[in-house]
C-alpha cells in the first residue's frame, strides 16, 4: 500500500515511516522544511511540506491509500501555540486528505492526554468522559473531535500511552538522572501508569491499517500492564548496574521546582519539560488505562516485556552515543 506519514522526522514518525517501509509499503515521508532526516531510512521517499501549503500537501497525498498523521508538538509556550501546532495543522491535513477522493483510512495519532487521569486505579475507557488537564491534552482532544466531525473518509484514532525506546529524547532524561545516581520521585505515593515500547505500538498501528474493525473508532493503546516510577527506575538502574538514591520530593516542593522551570522557560523563549504543564501532568494520580476494546475489535494481546524492552533502549542510546 502507498502511506503517507506526516511528522516522519522525529523519534514516533520516523519509526512509523521505517517500519512500514519495511513491512513492504511504499511511503511518502512529510516533514516541516527544517525537519532532519536522520532518523529515517535513506530509501524513504521524503517531502520537505509547508502545512499552511493546502496544495503541496494534496499533491503529496494524491496517489496514497493510507494518511497517518503525526506532525505536532509536545510543549510550546502558549496554549495559542499548542492550538496552532495540534490543531490547526490537523485541520490543514484534513482539508487535504478529504481532497483526495483515492484515500482509504486516515489515521490520527493521539494521545492517552485527550482523556483523563485515573483518580483511584481504575481503568478510563474511550467511553469516559474526557477530562485534559494539559494543554496538549486539550489540543489533542479538539483535534480528535474536528476529524470525528468533519473527515470524509474512515478516520481512525489511536491514544498511545508514554511511548518510549531508542530515539526518544525525553525518556533519556531518565537514563542520565539515574546514571548520574539520582531517582527522584514525586510525592511519597506511587502513581500508576501504562506504558507501550516503540515496536509494540507500531505493530498497534498495522493493526489497524485497512482494517474495516478500526474504522470510526478510538483506541487506547498500552502493553496492557500497570507501573510505578520506582519500578521503571529500579530496573533502568539494574541494566545500567549502578547504584542510585532515591528521593522523594514532597508535592509542594515539586510544585515550587516546575514553576522554577517555567519561569526559566519564559525567561529563555524555549520550552523545556520543566514546566506547569508537565507538573501538571505527572502529579495527576494515576494513568491507566483500559485495552479491551482492542484485545475485542483488533485482536490485540501484547506480552509485556518492560525490562527487555529498557534493556534494547539503553543499548540503542549507547550505540548512538547518547547515554
Amino acid at each position: 500500500m502507498k502511506i503517507a506519514v506526516t511528522g516522519a522526522n522525529g523519534f514516533l514518525g520516523s519509526n512509523i515511516a521505517n517500519y512500514f517501509l519495511d513491512q513492504g509499503h511504499e511511503i511518502c515521508a512529510l516533514m516541516r522544511m527544517q525537519g532532519d532526516a536522520a532518523l529515517i531510512d535513506p530509501r524513504v521517499s521524503i517531502v520537505k511540506i509547508d502545512y499552511d501549503d493546502h496544495q503541496a500537501l494534496q499533491t503529496a497525498f494524491a496517489d496514497r491509500d493510507i494518511v497517518i498523521h503525526n506532525a505536532g508538538k509536545t510543549r510550546t509556550l502558549t496554549f495559542n501555540q499548542m492550538i496552532e501546532a495540534n490543531v490547526t495543522t490537523t485541520r490543514a491535513v484534513l482539508n487535504a486528505v478529504n481532497a483526495c477522493p483515492g484515500i482509504k483510512q486516515f489515521i490520527f495519532i493521539s494521545s492517552q492526554s485527550a482523556s483523563r487521569p485515573s483518580l483511584s486505579g481504575e481503568l478510563i475507557t474511550e467511553t469516559d468522559l474526557p477530562a485534559p488537564v494539559t494543554w496538549y491534552g486539550r489540543s489533542k482532544l479538539l483535534a480528535e473531535r474536528m476529524i470525528q466531525t468533519h473527515c470524509a473518509i474512515a478516520w481512525t484514532i489511536i491514544r498511545p500511552v508514554p511511548v518510549y525506546g531508542g530515539g526518544d529524547r525525553d525518556f533519556l532524561k531518565l537514563f542520565k538522572a539515574l546514571k548520574n545516581g539520582i531517582d527522584l520521585q514525586i510525592g511519597f505515593k506511587e502513581r500508576g501508569v501504562n506504558m507501550i515500547y516503540m515496536t509494540e505500538l507500531l505493530d498497534f498501528v498495522n493493526l489497524c491499517i485497512d482494517n474495516p474493525k478500526a474504522f470510526r473508532e478510538i483506541f487506547f493503546a498500552s502493553d496492557g500492564k500497570v507501573y510505578h516510577q520506582s519500578q521503571i527506575s529500579t530496573y533502568i538502574a539494574h541494566i545500567m548496574k549502578i547504584e542510585t538514591i532515591r528521593i522523594p520530593l514532597p508535592d509542594p516542593l515539586a510544585k515550587a521546582i516546575f514553576h522554577v522551570g517555567e519561569i526559566l522557560s519564559r525567561v529563555r523563549r524555549k520550552p523545556t519539560v520543566v514546566g506547569v504543564q508537565k507538573m501538571k501532568e505527572v502529579m495527576a494520580p494515576n494513568w491507566t488505562c483500559s485495552i479491551d476494546k482492542a484485545k475485542r475489535l483488533l485482536g490485540w494481546e501484547p506480552i509485556p516485556r518492560l525490562k527487555e524492552n529498557l534493556l534494547e533502549t539503553y543499548q540503542w542510546y549507547q550505540k548512538h552515543g547518547w547515554l
